[in-house]
């Protein structure tokens, strides 16, 4: 790490959510991983060697690079955010992959046999789908998303994990405005993040989830 004056540092926010090891920024960026070859190293299973890379702007601020392909870098949202195909999104201990349909898997066919309709609950157009990303890397607990909103929570919603501690009762949303999703969070206690698919800058605050470290960015 250079020896120039800190301009920022990298806040560990602990479990219970009070402040943790301050982490200085200095130099023209700081690479972050578990090898002893990065000027933040923390003994986590869930990084990679050379995880990510925050580098300091012409301008003031500073910028995340996201280096790792396996697990990211998340960022806590800080208002509604629109969502992309594939996006990955980490609510308490859930991890959730967005995916938009296509007309084709939008709007269902009803089954009919010698003119015959098939007897079933009503048929809902969705407009996208959630799965639940495993460790092994395999796909359960599918949900397509259709209506207005669709709600995540811990004691309410449309869909509901009752045993994550992390979450709220009624956590965050996914809402179908002007033919696109958003992503809300509703005033939970521990955020909703966004895994980042670019780098991003950082803004005084901004809440990081970094393999199983939590930061919190704060420029001096």
């Amino acid at each position: 790490m250079s020896t120039e004056p800190p301009w920022a540092c990298l806040v560990s926010v602990n479990r219970d959510g009070s402040d943790g090891v301050v982490h200085d920024l200095s130099g023209d960026y700081v690479e972050l991983g578990n090898s002893g070859s990065v000027g933040l190293r923390f003994d986590d299973p869930y990084l990679a060697a050379c995880h990510a890379r925050i580098e300091r702007l012409g301008t003031g601020g500073a910028r995340i690079i996201p280096l790792d392909g396996l697990n990211g870098v998340f960022r806590r949202l800080r208002q509604d955010t629109k969502l992309a195909d594939a996006a990955v999104i980490l609510i308490g201990r859930e991890l959730l992959r967005y995916n938009q349909l296509r007309s084709s898997e939008s709007k269902p066919t009803q089954l009919t046999q010698h003119g015959v309709s098939l007897f079933g609950s009503p048929m809902r157009q969705a407009w996208g789908r959630i799965s639940q990303v495993l460790p092994s890397g395999g796909i359960r607990d599918v949900r397509h998303l259709y209506g207005d909103e669709m709600v995540v929570g811990r004691e309410e919603g449309d869909v509901v994990f009752r045993d994550d501690e992390f979450l709220s009762r009624r956590h965050a949303a996914f809402r179908w405005q002007n033919e696109q999703c958003m992503l809300c969070d509703l005033g939970s206690s521990n955020g909703t993040f966004l895994r980042l698919t670019e780098p991003a800058n950082l803004s005084e605050g901004d809440f990081l989830r970094i393999g199983d470290q939590m930061f919190r960015y704060k420029p001096y």
